[in-house]
């Protein structure tokens, strides 16, 4: 199977997925990486957040542009300010919010890839309207999305 070429992007330009508030664009899904990676980048308003939660399937690693982020640990919340860049192994609880006053940017790359197919199943629920619970609660249980709490 041929090697994928050098990949090229802009972060935060173009259509974004509505997702639980975040807008979230995927840079490369698995079919461009052969499945060995997927990347993407997310914006949020001040207040805007991801729940804490794991996912066990992928590592993920983020890496903040823009604004001032708090991340969950078990432990408790660590600030994350630009250019700081954070790992987090597969199955290890995790979350963010953006604390700052400003839109905040962040990039997250999750190896190996599938983790944009739970994204884009959010985002069909989000433009359907019809993010409830228990719809949630199936797409977690399909890609074996843990919720903390």
């Amino acid at each position: 199977m041929p090697q994928p070429g050098l990949l090229f992007r802009d972060a935060f330009d173009g259509p974004y997925l509505d997702v639980l508030g975040g807008r979230v664009r995927i840079l490369f899904d698995g079919d461009a990486t052969e499945g060995r990676h997927s990347c993407v980048s997310a914006e949020y308003d001040s207040g805007g957040h991801a729940p804490p939660h794991a996912h066990p399937e992928a590592d993920e690693l983020f890496h903040v542009i823009t604004g001032r982020f708090e991340f969950w640990t078990p432990g408790g919340y660590r600030p994350v300010e630009p250019g700081q860049i954070v790992y987090v192994p597969r199955g290890e609880y995790h979350g963010f919010r953006n604390v700052g006053d400003t839109v905040g940017r962040l990039v997250a790359t999750y190896t190996p890839a599938g983790f944009e197919r739970f994204l884009v199943e959010v985002d069909t629920l989000s433009r359907s309207g019809q993010v409830t619970g228990d719809a949630l609660a199936r797409l977690n249980e399909k890609y074996g999305i843990a919720v903390a709490g």
